[in-house]
């Protein structure tokens, strides 16, 4: 029988919990084939680690490959006990641990107290990763067909998560991004966060770290043949979105950023993006494929919503910096919300057929007047 191998990962050495040098980080990785003790150990000094390997060190969804472990974050309360008893991680677990913000209380929204975990399951044959290209905005417009294998064992994991604790689907979805950063914790140094104020504007603020230092180390792993079976299944339900993207041309991208700015500058999305984090960021991967010039609009618009961790403007900015220009999620996931928000919303805009005049930008104030048509203060 096969035994459980070692642990390839990436692993870094910046900044201790969610402390880090972004600009040191993103080109300081490198790769250990470790046992779940020293990833524990890594972990448990407060430093990154992340389930792919990078070339040249450098962390980004075009330069990741191979490794043999998939990690999910848990933050939807579900107790430690019960985790570690569910059939897949006792089958295919071989690390859970608490995250740095795991049963802590804080005044910062969505630090209340929960448990937080990080599932680690490791895989007996290493993912294979498609360099269908050597152009990195090719790649980054064709995640799911460069990252295949990993796609359909991270979607087979969270299933059977959310399947086993009776959950439609997790809180935290950051799993889904093939060059997500995770954190570590030392169980001691305070984290930082950016407290908005009154009157606008924010501050640094700390909250303490999880002190919770639960570990389960697991002897399970995902035999080959059934890694293959899940592969192939996967190849076979999403074969539309696995086909090769070619992007839009620039004079395109250029009307594309046009219409942007203009649903960004006039708030013409509302609260319904903030529903789930996988929409509201599939706005910011949006506004970061048209045009990198779109940020400033965009952390204007987006401010409305910072009441929560993940739509801070801080969180906003790093993460529109970690996604890539020219990728698969366009002008259409715009349009999509946009219509959703404000059905008239292209009657008036200039670059659709309508007003020649776009209307001015609406006061922060004016969507405290709840029930009260958009359209209607614009006009």
């Amino acid at each position: 029988m096969s035994k459980q191998p070692l642990l390839k990962v990436s692993i870094n050495e910046t900044g201790v919990n969610k402390s880090v040098d972004f600009q040191e980080e993103r080109s300081s990785w490198t790769t250990a084939e470790l046992t779940p003790q020293e990833l524990l150990e890594h972990i448990y000094r407060g430093k990154p680690s992340n389930p792919c390997l990078f070339k040249e060190g450098r962390r980004s969804a075009p330069t990741a490959h191979g490794g043999n472990t998939v990690y999910i974050d848990m933050d939807d309360g579900i107790t430690f006990d019960r985790v570690v008893s569910l059939p897949v991680v006792q089958s295919y677990g071989v690390l859970v641990t608490h995250s740095a913000s795991s049963g802590v209380q804080s005044e910062k929204e969505g630090v209340d107290g929960r448990e937080r975990l990080r599932i680690i399951f490791a895989l007996e044959q290493e993912v294979q990763t498609n360099f269908f290209s050597n152009d990195d905005v090719v790649l980054a417009k064709n995640t799911k067909l460069q990252h295949l294998e990993r796609c359909a064992l991270i979607t087979f994991f969270a299933d059977q998560l959310c399947e086993q604790v009776g959950i439609p689907k997790m809180i935290d979805n950051s799993h889904n991004s093939i060059s997500q950063l995770y954190y570590g914790n030392d169980g001691a140094s305070e984290v930082e966060w950016k407290k908005p104020i009154a009157g606008g504007g924010k501050v640094t603020a700390y909250y303490p770290c999880s002190i919770d230092r639960r570990f389960w180390i697991g002897e399970g792993f995902l035999p080959k043949e059934d890694q293959s079976r899940i592969i192939e299944a996967y190849k076979e339900r999403k074969a539309e979105e696995l086909k090769e993207f070619e992007g839009r041309s620039k004079e395109q991208l250029s009307q594309d950023a046009l219409i942007a700015q203009w649903i960004f500058d006039n708030d013409i999305l509302d609260d319904r993006i903030c529903e789930d984090r996988k929409d509201f960021y599939s706005v910011v991967m949006a506004a970061k494929s048209i045009d990198e010039a779109l940020l400033e609009p965009l952390l204007r618009t987006l401010e409305r919503f910072a009441d929560h961790y993940w739509r801070m403007p801080d969180e906003v900015e790093r993460c529109f910096h970690d996604f890539h220009h020219n990728g698969r999620t366009t002008l259409a996931t715009l349009i999509h919300w946009a219509t959703e928000c404000c059905p008239e919303w292209r009657a008036l805009c200039p670059y659709t057929g309508g007003m020649h005049n776009p209307p001015p930008r609406l006061s922060p104030g004016m969507y405290l007047l709840k029930g009260i048509n958009q359209i209607n203060i614009i006009i």
